[in-house]
């Protein structure tokens, strides 16, 4: 067989043992028995399997697992087109370092913290933003911890580009001849949309057009009733959203108002998720490396395993404007 795509999973079902079994028989660990880690390392020789530096490294006195602790209050997160992409790069680089993805949705944070404290993960990434920043210090006391997608002070993170995305997506609009700009979020307590709102502002700003409006609103109903309270005085011709989700429904809110889009006011969402193609409409969007934004998250984490004592640190993926049919 090729050496170049052979993985432990292969060895260990050719063995009939398990990965942790390989892992420890490769790297000569006394708790296995002689002849398992003989009849190991011949299958690995014969298959062709060389284990990744990094993973060798990590194997040592290592569980070989990573935890995925995911959670969102806004939507179940397993139907999030974001975030799936987010778990399949994440995947897809666990697998090419031969380790093992756990995964658990945040509902009680004790089996976080159990799960740390015993050792059943070497690092966890935490996906979201929807928890306090006391408990990830707290988790991150006793395991190495990487935030995906949020941010924490004092630990390791993976964020899109915020403010900079928000701040292309403000200059499209301004390109399109649009003056009266609206900011739609969620809210404005999480922060990646506070920050998306900063980008907002900066833009308005250097263009002399001083503060927009903000409306908030977390359902299709919420943003019904604030945009239609902000027509009554104020007439705006452009949308910048916090997200696609919001971006959709500021979509239908107008419309369902009588206004047309885009000929009557222009909208561009953020993150660039699939599914458009079951939309009638195209949004227009800042589009986010998602599957990276994962892949990322666990590069830092096993750089963050093999140095514990590194400082913490902040990886920033790339954005990029996708024109659809709402600009």
């Amino acid at each position: 067989m090729s050496s170049g795509r052979v993985s432990i999973r292969s060895v260990a079902k050719a063995a009939g043992v398990a990965i942790g079994t390989v892992s420890k028989s490769l790297n000569g660990d006394p708790e296995i028995s002689e002849a398992t880690r003989a009849r190991v390392q011949q299958l690995a020789r014969e298959l062709g399997y060389h284990p990744m530096a990094q993973a060798r490294g990590l194997a040592r006195g290592r569980t070989g697992n990573v935890a995925v602790a995911v959670r969102s209050v806004f939507q179940p997160i397993f139907t999030s087109a974001f975030y799936s992409e987010v778990l399949a790069g994440v995947e897809a680089e666990l697998e090419r370092h031969d380790l093992n993805l756990l995964l658990t949705s945040l509902k009680r944070g004790d089996d976080l913290l159990h799960l740390a404290s015993e050792r059943r993960a070497d690092g966890i990434l935490y996906i979201g933003y929807d928890v306090e920043a006391a408990f990830l210090r707290e988790l991150s006391a006793s395991t190495p911890l990487v935030v995906i997608d949020g941010e924490a002070e004092g630990l390791s993170s993976v964020v899109s580009q915020n403010v900079e995305g928000s701040r292309v997506a403000t200059r499209h609009l301004l390109s399109k001849g649009r003056r009266r700009l609206v900011f739609a979020a969620m809210t404005l307590a999480q922060p990646n949309f506070r920050a998306r709102h900063v980008g907002f502002e900066e833009v308005l700003r250097e263009a002399g057009l001083g503060s927009g409006p903000v409306v908030e609103g977390r359902s299709f109903a919420d943003l019904y009733g604030a945009l239609h309270a902000l027509f009554a005085s104020y007439r705006p011709d452009g949308v910048v959203c916090a997200n696609d989700a919001v971006g959709y429904s500021v979509v239908q809110v107008l419309e369902t108002l009588g206004v047309r889009v885009p000929e009557d006011v222009s909208v561009v969402g953020y993150d660039g998720t699939t599914g458009a193609e079951h939309r009638k409409t195209r949004l227009t969007t800042v589009a986010v490396d998602k599957q990276e934004l994962g892949a990322a998250g666990v590069r830092v984490l096993l750089r963050q395993i093999q140095n514990p004592e590194a400082p913490p640190q902040q990886v920033v993926v790339p954005t990029q404007l996708e024109p659809g049919d709402t600009s």
